[in-house]
């Protein structure tokens, strides 16, 4: 079994401190930009001076850092000490060939929501069900979001193809439900863009490749395109007008079809 690669040994230590002016401290803790924090040592030649700090336990202190300033200076930190590099690609690596073992089923949503908008609630009365409404809607948002945060770029092929077809089953739970529940969501999703965003954060995981391949994906009722084609329509339709942008989901995933031969050969041979 794999093991997690260790971290990179320090190769440089150097510590100089210095005591800065009172004034000069609180403009230091007051910038929030981190625009006065110095830039990591680039050379073991060229040292920065750093205001002395307490010895506070390292783990925290890193912790601390945010993501973006702690990726920024582990960049120039490996000009001069280039195993930084090396473990973090071969962690990297690691935790790709994980997720490629890994597949994430989110068909459970789908059929969640189903009974949530159509049988949970079936027994209140009308007022009942509009006040309970926006609790199920956030169930719904919550849903979408939770599929498009959990597939990343070195997720299972399996784990995003569930994705994109669940968010398309969803979306047709959205149309197809009946009640004051389903008409409430509805009236909400034709200002709610949370099942466009969910579908863009799944295909941009996705390399042409892999887009052309969903494209294809059959269930016994078509190939997905034709699907989504067909749930996009519906959504459009004067009487629904929901999620909106679906047409941008549609043409990107059209897109990947005129890059991929097999497609085209596939689709000359049927015709």
């Amino acid at each position: 079994m794999a093991s997690i690669p260790a971290a990179p040994v320090q190769q440089h230590k150097t510590q100089t401190q210095m005591t800065l002016p009172l004034q000069s401290r609180k403009r230091t803790r007051a910038d929030t930009s981190y625009s006065n924090m110095p830039p990591p040592m680039s050379s073991p030649r060229s040292p920065c001076f750093y205001p002395a700090a307490p010895e506070y336990d390292l783990r925290t202190a890193l912790e601390s850092i945010p993501k973006n300033l702690l990726v920024d200076n582990l960049l120039r930190l490996n000009v001069s000490n280039p195993s930084i590099a090396t473990w973090a690609r071969s962690y990297h690596h690691f935790l790709a060939q994980k997720e490629q073992k890994k597949i994430i089923r989110f068909e459970h949503y789908a059929d969640s929501l189903w009974k949530e908008m159509n049988l949970r609630h079936d027994k209140g009365g009308g007022s009942k069900q509009f006040e309970l409404a926006g609790e199920v809607m956030g169930k719904v948002v919550d849903s979408v979001r939770t599929i498009g945060d959990e597939v990343q770029t070195i997720s299972s092929w399996e784990t995003k193809r569930s994705a994109m077809e669940t968010l398309r089953k969803i979306t047709m739970v959205i149309l197809d439900s009946s009640g004051v529940i389903a008409d409430e969501i509805r009236k909400d999703f034709r200002y709610d863009s949370s099942v466009n965003d969910a579908f863009l954060k799944v295909m941009g995981t996705m390399d042409t490749e892999e887009r052309a391949r969903m494209c294809q994906v059959d269930d016994g009722t078509g190939p997905f395109s034709e699907r989504l084609v067909d749930t996009v329509r519906i959504c459009n339709a004067e009487d629904w007008n929901i999620c909106a942008g679906l047409d941008d989901v549609v043409d990107l995933l059209l897109e990947s079809v005129d890059d991929d031969p097999d497609f085209e050969d596939e689709d000359d041979d049927e015709s």
